[in-house]
């Protein structure tokens, strides 16, 4: 009888092959019942840029999340999270300086000139940010007087004699000078003040006038020799010939006008009153009249006349009074 070992081993072969399918088949049939994929859902908006200032280089982030996780070896989630570089835009303003110091003024004397300040721009604004267009200003400095006694004409400092320069700054030895002291100016006293410029209620000035007696030489000073003329206000109120002030405006007695009263006839009536019926100048010439009238009645027969005589020192007034 053959030996059966051979037959064994083959059947153990076989059976473990079998076996060995069946669960590859189960396997797949589970895989094949149960298998879910991941999902996920959209990706969100980018994140605002990480850089602070326009042009900086940042980055930026987007996500999404799981909405369904993967089962029965279904296929994996993939990235959640996704990064990119950016750059700011964010409007970045200017910065701006202090103002600087005032400059020298543009002219050295004898004429108003101009000073300058300027500031500058520390941070240029970026990404249509503000920036202020003034960067810089200017005002007048004040007039400043030519040196040594110089006179200002026409803008241009006139030295006296042993000062030259722009503004007579600088002192020379003139050739007939030499060895003869330097002499000073000599100015008169102020003379009185004139009278005020102004009419009756308005204010106006009055000036004063000095001169010069002698003039500086070889490099002599005039101390105040600049400042011939002076000036004060003056209020001129009072009306004349007996005007007063009323509200704020002048009226003038009878007889007078003028902006002061200062105009008026040369006999003005008394006391602002109107005259008689005649007004003569003198009491002789009245008498005249009234000798002339008694002849005149004597001649014609008539009935003599009393003849009334009033007068004073503006004038005679007559009146003629018939009687009987």
């Amino acid at each position: 009888m053959k030996s059966s070992k051979p037959v064994i081993a083959l059947m153990l072969v076989v059976l473990i092959t079998l076996i060995s399918n069946s669960d590859a088949w189960w396997s797949r049939r589970r895989r094949r019942r149960c298998q879910v994929d991941c999902r996920v859902n959209s990706w969100s908006s980018w994140s605002q840029c990480t850089a602070d200032k326009c042009g900086e280089r940042g980055s930026e982030t987007r996500t999404r999340r799981v909405e369904t996780s993967p089962k029965c070896g279904g296929k994996e989630c993939p990235e959640l999270r996704e990064t990119r570089q950016c750059y700011s835009s964010k409007e970045v303003n200017c910065e701006l300086s202090s103002w600087s110091k005032w400059s020298a003024c543009t002219t050295k004397c004898g004429v108003s000139g101009i000073q300058t300040s300027i500031r500058h721009r520390t941070v240029v604004e970026q990404c249509g940010g503000n920036c202020s267009s003034i960067l810089s200003k200017t005002r007048s400095c004040p007039e400043i007087s030519c040196l040594n006694g110089g006179s200002v004409n026409d803008k241009t400092c006139i030295c006296k004699d042993g000062y030259e320069g722009e503004c007579c700054e600088n002192q020379v030895v003139l050739p007939h000078c030499v060895g003869i002291p330097p002499t000073d100016c000599q100015l008169t006293s102020w003379s009185q003040w004139g009278a005020c410029s102004a009419t009756c209620g308005e204010t106006g000035t009055q000036v004063s006038h000095r001169y010069r007696t002698t003039t500086e030489k070889c490099g002599g000073t005039c101390s105040g020799g600049s400042n011939l003329t002076i000036t004060r206000a003056c209020f001129q109120i009072t009306c004349l010939n007996g005007g007063s002030l009323k509200k704020g405006q002048f009226f003038c007695k009878e007889g007078y006008t003028g902006v002061c009263c200062e105009e008026g006839d040369a006999f003005p009536p008394p006391n602002g009153e109107k005259a008689g019926v005649v007004l003569l100048p003198t009491a002789f010439f009245v008498f005249g009249i009234i000798v002339i009238i008694i002849k005149v009645i004597k001649k014609s027969n008539q009935p003599i006349n009393r003849v009334a005589v009033t007068g004073n020192n503006a004038g005679t007034v007559v009146n003629v009074v018939k009687t009987g």
